[in-house]
């Protein structure tokens, strides 16, 4: 759990640390919500969701002393600039502290925030009834690992036809825990893509194959869903080295979705197709 004990000086609340990676991340979602200015202006009801939003400010833990938006208050800035911004942002958060700093820091931007004090797949529901179906909406699924991730989340959200999804996947999670026997950490996987472990137990795979066909499974997943997942998926690596920690996927099913995220989502460290 990443530690948010440390204060910003600029607001006296709590911020988060966390790896050089994550603010690649973010300025990824910033480049997203840029680009889709025009297609969001389209529409009066706009709305952000972000099921595990933190404090809403980062600083990297290896220079603490550089403080900065978190994913949704990037998001949320970003389309204060462009003039479009989104008309009601909902967050959920397991801890409540962190849950009314980043409600407190939304507030101040003029975002008018309804705050979930509940894991995602309790919060879900909740958030759907919120969102209307006439609408173009945006949701951030970046959770600490995929134990965090029920897929009910993602099929509870996928009930709202305009809802795009930027999820965090978590490579190192699965290339962990995925064995040739397929048991190793069964709960957690069997909530983030119910039903692998029948459909690819094949006997000698390799772990390598083993990550493949997980991944492969969890895109038919997706895909029953209604959702395609944009072709550029970003890596993002532990710094100096090849270790791939996560990529960060679109889902959408506007082709115009996908084609402004493969414009921006330049991959700085790689892409790899799970």
């Amino acid at each position: 759990m990443p530690n948010c004990e440390r204060i910003d000086p600029a607001d006296g609340l709590p911020i988060m640390e966390v790896g050089a990676w994550a603010l690649d991340k973010h300025a990824l979602i910033r480049r997203y919500v840029d680009a889709s200015r025009e297609a969001r202006r389209k529409w009066p009801k706009r709305i952000l969701v972000d099921l595990f939003c933190g404090p809403g400010r980062v600083a990297d833990r290896n220079r603490p002393d550089e403080v900065r938006d978190g994913g949704v208050l990037t998001a949320f800035s970003q389309s204060l600039l462009n003039r479009a911004p989104f008309s009601h942002v909902i967050i959920g958060d397991t801890d409540p502290i962190s849950l009314a700093a980043c409600q407190r820091r939304l507030e101040k931007l003029g975002a008018t925030v309804t705050a979930i004090c509940e894991p995602a797949v309790i919060a879900a529901p909740q958030v759907i009834r919120q969102v209307p179906a006439s609408g173009l909406h945006l949701a951030l699924l970046d959770p600490f690992n995929i134990g965090h991730l029920p897929f009910s989340v993602i099929e509870t959200l996928a009930k709202r036809k305009h809802l795009d999804m930027i999820i965090h996947y978590s490579l190192m999670d699965v290339a962990r825990n995925i064995e040739m026997n397929f048991v190793r950490n069964a709960p957690t996987f069997d909530a983030f893509a119910p039903g692998w472990k029948e459909a690819i137990r094949v006997p000698n795979l390799t772990k390598a194959e083993g990550r493949r066909k997980f991944g492969e499974y969890w895109q038919d997943l997706i895909r029953d869903c209604g959702y395609k997942i944009a072709a550029k998926r970003p890596i993002m690596n532990r710094p100096g080295t090849r270790n791939q920690l996560y990529q960060i996927l679109l889902l959408s099913r506007h082709p115009l979705a996908e084609h402004l995220w493969n414009d921006i989502a330049k991959p700085t460290q790689g892409t790899f197709s799970f």
